[in-house]
């Protein structure tokens, strides 16, 4: 089923929903228990953890987190405790079905780039942001089409033949590393190369998606796969490079003759725990990047543990499946 993106209307969510701030203030948690705590966090339908108590806030809501993740918005299809501090909470103004609710969950969550942590969100800011939505002939939700385009996703169950855990993150036991001490810097300075659909090499250029490859372009420098690149201008991210790629002139490259992709993609995650550090008016550079320090585990002689790293990713659930 595809999106109709003729027959839309903006609305604003005080028109949809009522508005509602959460009164518990819950400390305690434990795994074993039953019922889920929501707050700021951007992971796990935004539950934190589990705690002990009787939930206050009713199945088939929405929350919208106030601090941190600000506006992460998520669907909750049973009751459960939520942070008065962290969360508000969003209730229908008219009958929905789950389904309708995963679809206006992803169109919220889309308007997200709105907000930081310094500029939260307030019951006027909530009620008063338009979305757009399909809409029937009297030009109210077009709940029958959001329901129908969720159901007419198709997905089958994904399945591992990954069955048990067998790593543990010791993290008190890693070493902290220097970039420059185990990596090589490399870096393009000269304009973007031609770019041309018939040609094969992907350019590697400052965007979030795709693994960075924008485009391809004739080959001017290549430079070989297993690599990681980093942004050093309009924002900070970095990503492995499992083919031969060109880069613009804003992407830095780390290389290492030692590392494998599996080591590569655990360093990587622990390379992205940097960007709160950088912003376009904090921007990276060559020296940086260098002295950026991360923490790694090491093996007997204190020397990065490649072969922990390599079976740590390979052990992750799932894996069997990328």
């Amino acid at each position: 089923m595809k999106i109709n993106t003729i027959n839309r209307k903006y609305f604003s969510l005080g028109e949809l929903f009522g508005y509602s701030t959460s009164n518990d203030d819950y400390l305690s948690s434990y795994n074993n228990w039953d019922v889920e705590y929501v707050s700021s966090s951007a992971e796990n339908n935004g539950v934190s953890s589990m705690i002990d108590a009787i939930p206050s806030q009713k199945w088939n809501t929405l929350t919208i987190a106030r601090n941190w993740s600000v506006w992460t918005t998520f669907y909750h299809k049973n009751s459960y405790c939520a942070s008065s501090d962290d969360i508000r909470i969003l209730t229908p103004k008219f009958n929905m079905s789950s389904y309708i609710w995963l679809f206006l969950s992803t169109i919220i969550n889309k308007e997200s780039f709105r907000f930081s942590y310094g500029r939260k969100l307030t019951k006027d800011k909530v009620l008063n942001m338009k979305i757009k939505l399909p809409a029937d002939e009297s030009w109210d939700p077009d709940r029958d089409y959001m329901e129908n385009y969720i159901k007419s996703l198709h997905h089958k169950p994904i399945t591992t033949k990954i069955k048990s855990w067998k790593y543990e993150l010791n993290i008190w036991e890693w070493k902290e590393f220097r970039i420059w001490d185990i990596f090589t810097q490399d870096r393009w300075k000269e304009s973007a190369p031609n770019q041309n659909l018939d040609w094969e090499t992907p350019i590697v250029n400052e965007t979030d998606n795709n693994n960075w490859i924008t485009r391809n372009v004739e080959p001017t420098k290549i430079f070989k796969w297993n690599a990681i690149t980093i942004s050093i201008n309009v924002w900070y991210n970095v990503f492995y490079q499992p083919y031969d790629f060109c880069a613009s002139v804003n992407i830095a490259i780390l290389k290492s003759k030692y590392l494998n992709k599996y080591n590569w993609l655990f360093i990587v995650s622990l390379i992205k725990h940097n960007n709160k550090r950088y912003s376009y008016w904090y921007k990276t550079s060559k020296d940086k990047i260098n002295d950026m320090i991360i923490k790694l585990p090491v093996d007997k002689n204190w020397n990065p543990d490649r072969e922990f790293m390599e079976n740590y990713i390979k052990n992750l659930p799932y894996w069997d499946r990328i």
